[in-house]
């Protein structure tokens, strides 16, 4: 169940809410023919339900016609899950469910429109933060498989900024700019890669993108 709203409460400034009420239901069966296996084992349990409630809250402001500012907090979530692979172990079946995700996420933002809209600038901030994150990853001490688990905790955060840009009628530039700065804060047996330092966190450098575009439409003319 989902419903949003937005609220003018002041000139040019609305208050926008929304709320999600879910509800899952879930269960697995496994069957192994060839090494004669079935889980769930006989007495641990056969489902999983969950209920979440989440949402967000945001200020939006029309400074003009052609500027908008914004600022947004929300909850996320993402449901428990089943790793159900070829060659699943007692062990590896014994952990699930995986454990459902949450997240809670901040932005902030600015939309702009130039020039008699013949120039647009987007810029975004963001911090995102997740408890529980579902990936696949090595555990220690589970056969040392390849499996989908759970990191306590990780960050991402960073901005962007989008431009497009009108030249002539026929001619469009596009130039791109985002940061990422994305790391585990807690994960205690965390797998690091190359490049990577402090094991405990899997920190990296932060990494920088650009990108370019450029679209011509060419007009074919009348014989």
């Amino acid at each position: 169940m989902f419903g949003q709203t937005t609220w003018t409460f002041a000139p040019r400034t609305s208050l926008i809410t929304g709320l999600r009420f879910n509800r899952e239901e879930s269960s697995y069966t496994y069957d192994d023919y060839y090494r004669v296996i079935h889980f769930p084992a006989f007495g641990q349990p056969t489902q999983n339900i969950d209920s979440v409630v989440t949402g967000k809250l945001g200020l939006q402001f029309q400074a003009t016609p052609d500027i908008m500012a914004f600022a947004f907090a929300a909850r996320g979530y993402k449901g428990v899950a089943y790793d159900l692979v070829t060659g699943l172990s007692a062990a590896e079946a014994a952990s699930f469910p995986v454990r459902p995700e949450h997240s809670t996420d901040y932005e902030a933002g600015l939309r702009t429109e130039w020039f008699d809209r013949r120039l647009v600038v987007n810029a975004t901030v963001y911090d995102t933060e997740y408890k529980d994150f579902q990936v696949q990853t090595i555990v220690p001490n589970i056969l040392n498989s390849f499996i989908l688990t759970n990191i306590p905790k990780v960050r991402t955060r960073g901005f962007e900024l989008d431009s497009v840009a009108q030249i002539t009628s026929e001619l469009h530039a596009a130039l791109g700019y985002a940061y990422t700065d994305a790391h585990a804060v807690d994960y205690p047996v965390g797998q690091c890669y190359s490049g990577q330092t402090l094991p405990a966190t899997c920190t990296a450098s932060p990494a920088f993108q650009t990108s370019t575009a450029r679209r011509c439409r060419m007009r074919r003319r009348a014989k």
